[in-house]
């Protein structure tokens, strides 16, 4: 039995390529701004692997042909014929596929952008699909939805370059993501949502925690870390001190001061080195913390303390 999805692709591999024009641009939508990562034909064959890995984007696979397996929040995912799933910014997934066997389909890559300050918030369509996305679920489904109809009309468009534009194709584009919003403002995905909040929002503070540890060398704030999960400062701040309880200026404090005594008590490092390195900027200022959190002078610390590891 021929597979019509199957050969849809195979009439418009040509363009996948001419979509390469529409990536990495930012795309505003009635105040919704987002830009397009990646359109990825799939055709793989036996023994593909991705290991275990995260993104700060969202990544959207679609089987059209053969299966795959997803593992994701500690189980793995048969995603066969016409089916589809979201990889929400964050979540720790791995790919494969049983022996012997492959699958074709297509990947979408995109995120979401900040708006400048004193921009209008998103309204109407745009707004439904902010919101859908916030809390979509990453739950494989069978699209009874038409959403590859959507995809194909991307693809049809982007067939003749000659005969469209690239605000045609961004606009497609948002149009699969409208499509995807209802899908999961519907009742059939009202139930799943709900039911992985808590592993969405333990997902969220685990990436928050691993971003601090990367990077407290940088001259961070908070709402640079807020930034990098994409979501609001706000909600961020919000769930980080319901989970740690402790805000997440204190938390990047901490690991910092940790790191500063480290140095103290196995290298020789200046303070003034010491503070460029652990992102305090100066020493004045990294002296003032240290006093403040442990009661003693950074280098009173070294004194009393890095004997006793040497002996």
């Amino acid at each position: 039995m021929k597979n019509y999805k199957s050969e849809t692709l195979n009439r418009y591999i040509k363009s996948f390529d001419n979509l390469n024009q529409i990536l990495y641009k930012t795309v505003s939508v009635n105040g919704l701004n987002f830009r397009i990562l990646g359109i990825h034909y799939m055709d793989y064959r036996i023994d593909w692997f991705v290991p275990l890995h995260k993104h700060s984007f969202y990544e959207l696979h679609y089987v059209i042909q053969g299966d795959a397996e997803t593992h994701m929040q500690q189980s793995v995912f048969t995603i066969p014929e016409n089916h589809l799933y979201l990889i929400p910014p964050g979540t720790s997934h791995a790919h494969t596929q049983k022996p012997g066997t492959g699958h074709r389909g297509f990947a979408l890559r995109w995120e979401f952008v900040d708006s400048a300050p004193g921009s209008i918030y998103p309204f109407g369509d745009a707004l439904r699909v902010l919101e859908a996305f916030k809390t979509a679920s990453f739950l494989p489904f069978e699209d009874l939805y038409s959403i590859f109809d959507v995809f194909t009309e991307l693809l049809s468009r982007a067939s003749d370059l000659s005969s469209t534009c690239e605000l045609a194709l961004q606009l497609s584009f948002f149009n699969i993501l409208l499509k995807l919003a209802g899908v999961f403002q519907s009742h059939e995905f009202q139930s799943p949502v709900k039911t992985n909040k808590a592993f969405i929002n333990d997902n969220l503070i685990n990436c928050t925690l691993a971003f601090l540890e990367d990077n407290y060398s940088f001259p961070l704030k908070a709402e640079d870390v807020a930034k990098s999960m994409n979501v609001s400062y706000s909600h961020l701040a919000r769930l980080f001190k319901k989970h740690q309880g402790i805000s997440l200026f204190d938390k990047l404090m901490q690991i910092r001061l940790e790191k500063v005594k480290e140095h103290l008590l196995f290298t020789d490092a200046k303070l003034s080195e010491i503070a460029e390195q652990t992102g305090f900027g100066n020493q004045y200022y990294l002296t003032n913390c240290f006093k403040k959190y442990y009661r003693i002078s950074p280098g009173k610390f070294r004194e009393l303390n890095k004997s006793t590891i040497m002996q």
